[in-house]
Parts: structure tokens; C-alpha cells; sequence
């Protein structure tokens, strides 16, 4: 392949080769891709850009031992070109673990479990590389006889096996084999070298596989920018996209990683099973949004909304985990850990006024696919002393419009413990009424799409007030989302909102500041 280098913004050409490069890479022809990343750093510009290309070349020279004499100079130009405490963390993890690499494989085992040292409280921020250098670490301690070293870090790798590359479990498999024969186990050796060799091998699936992490990756990027949606037709046209893509994956086996399990593993969590107890140990933690009753003017319930700290990436909102926690089953473990939390909060909550609060929860359909999970609810609602009919459990209406048996079973088992039912989103999509009839839904949520649209016109204002009037000759309570302006909670007034939930009402917050903030909110909410 040729790149013109004439009339071409040098970085973009850089990055060009870069992504031949890592092409080059996977089909194994190193050496020509190390070619391309040396020309891509004598024309970039960024010195960012540069500084990952010299790292990505000290990696060509490290991962099959090659020539240890480059990998050194390159480390070097790399320590010349920048300030290391300078690098964002990420950057400096990768560091130094091609730091601690060139080390072992230029034979200086001192100054390589210096490195390692150093590596081990920033492993997180770069867990791939992390084990790749961790396994290397192992075999060169073995090499030199430490088979205590090695063994020590075999065992940390294979607690966080689930993290590893293909090629990297392979490896690891080949390093547990050495040191089974190396303690006369040559039956176990031998099985390890099995396994080993079973996973390079490529399967008749493997094309199908591959397709499929690219269809997720995909897929991932669609809800992302879902959650980005600056109109309701942007919005409906990546839904299409979405349901496009998912009924590609429906008949293929794909391989998705736990979020649950990536959590515990950064967060060192040193145990075999993964209990729902533990989910605040790992960065889960449940914040709270009020709703306000337009009748009397006071808080009537809240909203559980779950978020997520990750060790990487920082705050996390639903839109950006969930779908994960879905695809790899932890939503269940995870969904009933939020109402766990709800029901035992709510039990400590006074009652403003003397009447009770109510508690929202979003489920999904995994959760209600589940025979399981109405059980557990009881459970839960019986330990803390809660009545049924405080607790609302919220599906989005695109869900709810769904014709599906297990579900549907799961919504009525449910019901049939006194629990409320809500539908969220309301009007994003297309309205049934037949099917809220047939769901007996006790509340709908005016999607925040609705409520914008109320104050801009009065044709808007009378098509929202229509679908309300509505809902509320059914039976149903409406709540508007998503309100935060004076204007849009004095057309939900007008309309006939049941209550408001949105910034101007409350912001979502911690359990334990969260009451003592709604106590002045019927003062707020008199200025409708």
C-alpha cells in the first residue's frame, strides 16, 4: 500500500499508517508494521500521537523478544521526548510496563521488579498490558529458578484471567504447564499444553465471532450516541439502527465480557463468587430524585437511579453500563441489589405529612424474563417492612408496547403482590392505549421530549394535553420527566399533571442528604 505524503495534513497520514500498521500486526508481519509506525512518528506533529507510536514500537520489540538492543533505544527516545509524571496516568501505566519488559528481556532482574513495583498501583488503568507484562515478569523469574515468583503471579493472572487476550491465555497456560513439569507433574503439564494448543487453534466459528464483536462494538457506539440525541427523530433513527443490529446478533454466539467481574478485578477483590452484597465495594451506589404531587404541593416519592464510579473511566451514567450489565447477565444481580438498597432507605425515611413515600425503580426485561425475580422482591418488601403498593417498578414504553409471554408473566406475578407498575418514556415512541389497558399500568412518565414540547406552541400544548386527559380518564397518574424551568412546570400544571420530576424539582442525590433536601420543597413547588 502506498500513502501519498503531497497535499496531506501530516498527523492524518500518520494516523493512516498507524492503522495499516496494526493490520499489518494481526497478520503477523511485525516487521513490516514496526516499518510503518517509525515513518508515522518522523511525520506526526501531536506530540501525544508520537508518543503512544514510540511506545507502540517498544511493544514490537518486546512482545516476541525481538531485538532487545531496539526496544532499549526506543524506551530511551521515549523518556527524552517527555516528562514521565507529565503522562496521564494510562499513559504511564503502559509505560511502565514496557518499562519493567525491556528490563527483563535485556537481562536486569532487579531493575525489573523495580518497575514492576512501581507498575502494580496503576495496573488498573491499563489492565491488558498489565498482564502481558505480569506474565513475562513469571516467566523470566522462572527462567532464573524463582519458581516461587513465578508461581506468585501465575496466580494473580489467573485471578484476573477473565480480562486476558486469547493470545495471552494461551501463554499463560504454556507458563502454568512449564511449572507443573518443573514440580513433577507431567500429567497436569501435559493437560495444560492441551488446553493451550485447543485455544490457538482456530475454530470453524471463529469468523462468526468476529463478526459479532464488530457488530457489538457497533452497537455499543449506537446507544452511546442515543444518549447524545439532540431531536426525537435523531433519536428513533438510531433505535432503528439499534434493533437493526440486535437482530443481528440474535443467532451468534457472542462474547461479552462481565462488567461485574472487570469491576472486581480492578478493584482487587481477591474472591471466587460475586455476591450482591458487595456491589457498593466495587463503585455502584444508588442516588435519589424526588417527584413532586401537584395536589398538595409536596414530595410524594422518589426515584432510585443507579450510578456507577469506574476505576478507568470515572462517573458513569445508566445509558453507558447498562446495556452491558444486560448482555452479560449481571443485570440481575446488580437490578436486585438497587431495590435491596431502595426498600432498606425508604424503610428509614420518615413519612412527610403522615403519608408514606413512594420508590420508582427502572427494571428490564432480563429482570422480568426471570421466574425468580418477583420472589425476590417479596423477600425483600417483607424484610423491611415495606407495603407493596409504595414500591413502582418503571418499564420504557418500548418495552411495554412489546407482545412477549415471559415478560408479560413476570409483570402480572409481580402486580399480584401489590407492587405498581409504571411505564417510563411515555410518548417517545408510539402511544397504544390498547396495550396500556391490556399492561393495567398504574402511572406513565411524560417522556422530557413531551414536556419541552408543551411551552413551545399552544397547537403542542393542546396534542400534550389530549394524550394526558387521556391517560388519566384510563385510571393512571401522569408524571412529567425531565422538567426544569418554571415555564414547563406551569404547562405540566395546566395540563394536569399528577406530579413533576426534574431538575427544578430535585436533583438526583445521596440517601443521605437526599430528605433532608426534599423538606423544603413544597415551598418550591408553590411557585407553580
Amino acid at each position: 500500500m502506498v500513502l501519498a505524503t503531497d497535499n496531506h495534513d501530516p498527523d492524518l497520514l500518520a494516523h493512516l499508517k498507524t492503522k495499516t500498521a496494526s493490520a499489518l500486526a494481526l497478520l503477523g508481519r511485525l516487521e513490516d508494521a514496526q516499518t510503518l509506525h517509525l515513518d508515522a512518528i518522523e511525520l506526526v506533529r501531536d506530540p501525544n500521537l508520537a508518543l503512544r507510536l514510540r511506545l507502540v514500537v517498544v511493544g514490537f520489540h518486546c512482545d516476541d523478544m525481538l531485538r532487545p538492543e531496539e526496544a532499549e533505544y526506543h524506551l530511551k527516545a521515549f523518556e527524552r521526548m517527555t516528562a514521565i509524571p507529565s503522562l496521564s496516568p494510562r499513559l504511564q501505566a503502559w509505560y511502565l510496563c514496557l518499562q519493567t519488559v525491556v528490563h527483563a528481556i535485556n537481562g536486569r532482574p532487579q531493575a525489573m521488579l523495580d518497575s514492576e513495583a512501581a507498575l502494580r498501583p496503576m495496573a488498573a488503568y491499563n489492565m491488558n498490558f498489565y498482564c502481558w507484562t505480569l506474565r513475562i515478569v513469571a516467566d523470566t523469574l522462572l527462567s532464573m529458578g524463582d519458581a516461587n515468583g513465578a508461581r506468585t503471579r501465575v496466580n494473580e493472572l489467573l485471578q484476573i484471567d477473565l480480562v486476558l487476550e486469547s493470545v495471552e491465555r494461551v501463554r499463560l497456560l504454556l507458563l502454568r504447564a512449564k511449572l507443573a513439569q518443573r514440580d513433577n507433574q507431567s500429567a497436569e503439564a501435559s493437560e495444560l499444553t492441551k488446553q493451550a494448543y485447543a485455544l490457538a487453534r482456530p475454530s470453524a466459528g471463529t469468523q462468526d465471532k468476529l463478526e459479532a464483536k464488530v457488530i457489538l462494538t457497533m452497537l455499543q457506539n449506537l446507544e452511546s450516541r442515543l444518549q447524545l440525541a439532540r431531536s426525537q427523530v435523531e433519536a428513533r433513527q438510531l433505535r432503528l439502527e439499534i434493533a437493526k443490529r440486535e437482530a443481528l446478533l440474535q443467532d451468534r454466539e457472542v462474547p461479552i465480557p462481565s462488567l461485574l467481574k472487570e469491576l472486581y478485578v480492578l478493584h482487587a477483590q481477591q474472591r471466587s463468587g460475586f455476591q450482591v452484597a458487595d456491589m457498593a465495594e466495587i463503585g455502584f451506589h444508588v442516588a435519589y430524585q424526588p417527584y413532586l404531587g401537584l395536589q398538595d404541593l409536596r414530595v410524594v416519592g422518589c426515584e432510585a437511579l443507579l450510578r456507577l464510579h469506574h476505576p478507568r473511566h470515572g462517573a458513569m451514567l445508566p445509558g453507558e453500563f447498562i446495556h452491558r450489565l444486560e448482555r452479560a447477565g449481571d443485570i440481575m444481580d446488580v437490578g436486585l441489589w438497587v431495590v435491596q438498597q431502595g426498600c432498606q432507605h425508604l424503610a428509614q425515611w420518615p413519612s412527610p405529612g403522615g403519608v408514606p413515600l413512594t420508590l420508582a425503580i427502572n427494571v428490564s426485561a432480563t429482570q422480568l424474563e426471570s421466574s425468580e425475580f418477583a420472589h425476590k422482591v417479596a423477600e425483600l418488601l417483607d424484610r423491611y417492612g415495606i407495603a407493596p403498593g409504595r414500591l413502582e417498578l418503571e418499564i420504557n414504553e418500548s418495552f411495554a408496547l412489546r407482545e412477549s409471554e415471559t415478560p408479560q408473566a413476570g409483570l402480572h406475578a409481580l402486580q399480584s403482590l401489590g407492587v405498581k407498575l409504571s411505564i417510563d418514556d411515555f410518548g417517545a415512541g408510539h402511544c397504544n392505549f390498547a396495550r396500556l389497558i391490556e399492561l393495567d399500568s398504574d402511572k406513565v412518565k411524560l417522556d422530557r421530549s413531551l414536556v419541552r414540547k408543551a411551552e413551545q406552541s399552544q397547537r403542542e400544548f393542546r396534542g400534550v394535553q389530549s394524550l394526558v386527559r387521556t391517560c388519566l380518564d384510563m385510571g393512571m397518574a401522569v408524571c412529567a420527566e425531565g422538567v426544569e424551568t418554571l415555564g414547563q412546570a406551569r404547562a405540566m400544571h395546566a395540563i394536569g399533571c399528577s406530579a413533576l420530576q426534574g431538575y427544578w424539582v430535585g436533583r438526583p442525590e445521596s440517601p443521605s442528604t437526599s430528605l433532608r433536601s426534599w423538606l423544603g420543597l413544597p415551598r418550591c413547588g408553590q411557585r407553580c
